[in-house]
């Protein structure tokens, strides 16, 4: 695979084998973060949601900071409502994972 994709793409596309892999070990709850997300709070709530949905993804940005915000709605269409950067699985995405994968 190292020969076919960049650092970026290659890391991109192992993300679920990896998630995959700590399922198997028996963690029950994963938190990804990319290295670039600032976390201000505890993840109580996360881990909270986690209990309720198996795949928790956040958005890219708080409607609260968007109103305030001189980002377009355009540039919000290009870079994503959700932000791919941090995530929550639990063990109920191990089965999605496995036909994913």
């Amino acid at each position: 695979m190292k020969i076919y994709f960049n650092a970026f793409e290659l890391s991109s596309c192992l993300k679920p084998f990896f998630v995959a892999h700590l399922l198997r070990k028996g963690f029950e709850k994963i938190v990804y973060l990319d290295a670039d997300v600032l976390v201000v709070r505890n993840f109580e709530t996360l881990f909270e949601m986690l209990d309720q949905h198996a795949f928790v993804l956040r958005p890219r940005l708080q409607p609260n900071l968007v109103q305030h915000s001189d980002v377009s709605v355009r540039q919000i269409a290009d870079l994503g409502i959700y932000n791919g950067g941090m995530w929550g699985y639990d063990t109920r995405m191990a089965v999605w994972l496995c036909w994913s994968g």
